[in-house]
Order: structure tokens, then sequence, then C-alpha cells
């Protein structure tokens, strides 16, 4: 299997996908699907839709790739939000 290192600074960002957090005061328990994770391919050109469950109401910031969105979890506890279209990285990333 060919490696793509163009893809690596992505797949290394991808990690900030997981920098979800709720907004003060709440300690609401906050999960993401096992989809999420090393190795993941993204499709360029496309929105990325993200999401997951947390305590009902609970208020949620995604950040990823400097993009930032923020919803609430609904009465069963899911969200989602959905990312830019992304680019094809070609460079990697300085963060």
């Amino acid at each position: 299997m060919r490696k793509h290192p163009d893809l690596q600074p992505l797949l290394s960002t991808l990690a900030l996908i997981f920098a979800l957090t709720l907004a003060p005061p709440t300690a609401a328990e906050l999960r993401r699907p096992a989809v999420f994770g090393d190795h993941m391919v993204l499709q360029r050109d496309q929105p990325l839709p993200v999401w997951g469950w947390a305590d009902p109401g609970a208020e949620v910031t995604v950040e990823f790739l400097g993009q930032t969105a923020h919803t609430s979890a609904d009465a069963d506890g899911k969200w989602q939000v959905a990312a830019k279209r992304l680019r094809v990285l070609v460079h990697p990333r300085q963060d």
C-alpha cells in the first residue's frame, strides 16, 4: 500500500477534531464514533461531518484545521457539525 506524505499533515491535524470542548461550567460526557481515528482518509473538496454524543443540551465546540464550529446536543444527546470543504495540503502544516 502506497503512503501519501501529503496527507500526513492533514491526518496529524485531524487530532484537533478531538479537541472538542464543552462550554464551562458544563462537565458533560462527550463521546465520538470509532470511525474517527488514526489513518483515516478524508475526501478533498467535500464538507467534513463530525458527530457524536453528549449529555442532552450540552454545548459542543469542534476545532479543526483552523475552523471552529459550535452546536448543542439534542434531547437524545446527539450532535453534529460540518467543517467547510477541505483542500489538499501540499506542504506540512507547522502547528
